[in-house]
C-alpha cells in the first residue's frame, strides 16, 4: 500500500470501528460511504450509501452519490433515477440539477438538459462547468446564438474548452441560425 492511499484506509479503518457501536449512525454510514469514494471502491460506497437511506430515506445527499457512482458505472438510467429522486427531496439541489443535467447529455435529451443547466445556474450562477453544459445543450438544439454565450461566460469562469467546440458552434450559426 503507497503512502497516499494509508490516509484512505485510515478513514475507512476508523468508520468501520465507530459503525461497530451504532450500526445505526446515519452519519456514519453515509461517511464511510463518501471515505468509500474517496478511495475509489464504488460498490462499497453504493453499499454504505444505501444503507443510509435505509436508515433516512430522505437524504438527497446519499441518492445525488448514487446517481454519481451509478454514472461512473455506465448505468445512466438508474443515474437520472437517483438524481431525481434527490430532486424530489431536494428541489433546489445545485448538484443534483447538475449531475442530471450532465446525465442528460449523455443521453441526448438535449431540452431536458439544458433546463436542469439553467436551474443549476439560478442557484451557482458562476459555475462554469454548468454553462459549459447548457452552451453543449443549445448547440445540439440549434440555438447557436445562446451556446456561445454560455460557451463565453464558460470560458471567463475559467473553463477552456476544446477551441473546436466554439468552431462547430460557429459554423452551425454560420449554417443556419439568424445571428
Amino acid at each position: 500500500m503507497s503512502q497516499q492511499d494509508q490516509p484512505k484506509s485510515d478513514l475507512i479503518r476508523r468508520h468501520l470501528e465507530y459503525l461497530r457501536f451504532y450500526p445505526n449512525s446515519v452519519e456514519a454510514n453515509y461517511n464511510l460511504g463518501l471515505a468509500y469514494l474517496q478511495a475509489g471502491q464504488l460498490e462499497e460506497a453504493l453499499h454504505q450509501f444505501q444503507r443510509a437511506l435505509e436508515l433516512r430515506p430522505a437524504m438527497a445527499e446519499a441518492h445525488i452519490n448514487i446517481g454519481g457512482i451509478l454514472f461512473r458505472q455506465g448505468k445512466l438510467e438508474e443515474c437520472i433515477q437517483a438524481n431525481r429522486k434527490a430532486l424530489e427531496l431536494s428541489p433546489d439541489s445545485f448538484q443534483a440539477h447538475a449531475n442530471l443535467a450532465f446525465a442528460l447529455l449523455q443521453k441526448g435529451l438535449w431540452e431536458e438538459a439544458a433546463d436542469h443547466c439553467r436551474q443549476a445556474l439560478e442557484i451557482q450562477p458562476r459555475f462554469a462547468v454548468a454553462h459549459y453544459h447548457l452552451a453543449m445543450a443549445l448547440h445540439r438544439l440549434g440555438r447557436a446564438s445562446e451556446a456561445l454565450h454560455h460557451l463565453d461566460e464558460a470560458d471567463s469562469l475559467g473553463f477552456k474548452a476544446d477551441p473546436r467546440i466554439r468552431s462547430e458552434i460557429q459554423q452551425g450559426r454560420a449554417h443556419g441560425e439568424p445571428s
